[in-house]
């Protein structure tokens, strides 16, 4: 019998070389093909640019990141803004910058503040004999009118000075807190000199006038939860008028002037700063019904 040679037995090929040999492709090694692959598709192999090189060509061609881009659009939007406008501090709080070149707005608020304690004057010298309750009217008008003065020719010389801020000025702390003590007067000659009402009334100004100082003390700036705060003592005292003296008539002339004022005052960065000298010239009117009612 003749001998025939003896076969090696093929063994199985792995399924993955089966399928590429089936297909035509030379398999390789089997990790140089696996990792070949793999390289093919990357987004690089294939051209497409990777996250990176995104990068690398917007540095390229001028364009910044997104980072910068987010910082371009903020200071593109700070400069729309109008000025007098609130902006955010780096610790995301909310800052009123003082906003420069108003120095003429500053001037005419300053100017327009001594008009009703010009009128308390004109009424008190034509009474004959004013009363307690008109001296101590007028005396707390005058006392503040000599601080708001004085803050707003601050906020005329200093306006233009990057480094002010007006909410931190000893001078605003000194006109907010005399606000409210014209507030516990003005109450007084509202209710009569009612000894529980005057009480009340002084307790919460008191409390106002300890915060404001306590704020200015610890070197932090105001905020407008003060002038909020104000409005809401101001509503306070008037309500005296129809309650202890029925007077309703000079009690809606306040509150029709205090609402005007209140227009202007709160439009004052649309009327670039000069709203706040028309808001001024609006407590001639409520400082006159005030008269006329305590007076009587």
């Amino acid at each position: 019998s003749k001998l025939r040679p003896r076969v090696a037995p093929q063994l199985p090929l792995p399924p993955r070389r089966a399928l590429q040999m089936a297909a035509g492709r030379s398999p390789g090694p089997g990790r140089e093909t696996e990792a070949s692959e793999v390289h093919a598709s990357t987004p690089a192999a294939r051209g497409a640019p990777t996250q990176r090189g995104k990068f690398a060509e917007k540095a390229r061609s001028g364009t910044p990141p997104p980072a910068a881009d987010k910082r371009a659009s903020q200071e593109s939007l700070d400069a729309k803004r109008p000025e007098g406008a609130k902006r955010r501090t780096a610790n995301g709080a909310r800052k009123e910058a003082t906003p420069p070149e108003r120095f003429w707005q500053e001037l005419f608020s300053a100017g327009s503040m001594v008009v009703p304690s010009i009128y308390f004057a004109w009424f008190l010298r034509q009474a004959e004999g004013p009363s307690a309750s008109l001296t101590a009217l007028a005396s707390s008008t005058f006392a503040h009118c000599a601080a708001s003065v004085a803050f707003h020719v601050q906020c005329a010389c200093c306006g233009g000075d990057a480094s002010f801020n007006h909410l931190e000025s000893p001078l605003r702390c000194a006109d907010m807190v005399l606000i409210h003590l014209c507030c516990i007067f003005y109450s007084g000659a509202a209710c009569n000199w009612d000894s529980c009402f005057v009480a009340a009334n002084a307790a919460v100004n008191l409390l106002c006038m300890l915060s404001l100082v306590w704020t200015r003390l610890g070197g932090l700036a105001g905020s407008p939860r003060d002038s909020l705060r104000t409005v809401g003592c101001i509503f306070l005292y008037t309500s005296a008028l129809p309650y202890f003296r029925q007077d309703y008539w000079n009690y809606l002339g306040i509150i029709c002037s205090y609402v005007v004022g209140g227009v202007f005052w709160k439009a004052n960065a649309r009327l670039d700063g000069w709203g706040h000298g028309m808001f001024h010239l609006t407590l001639v009117p409520a400082s006159h019904f005030l008269l006329r009612s305590a007076s009587t």
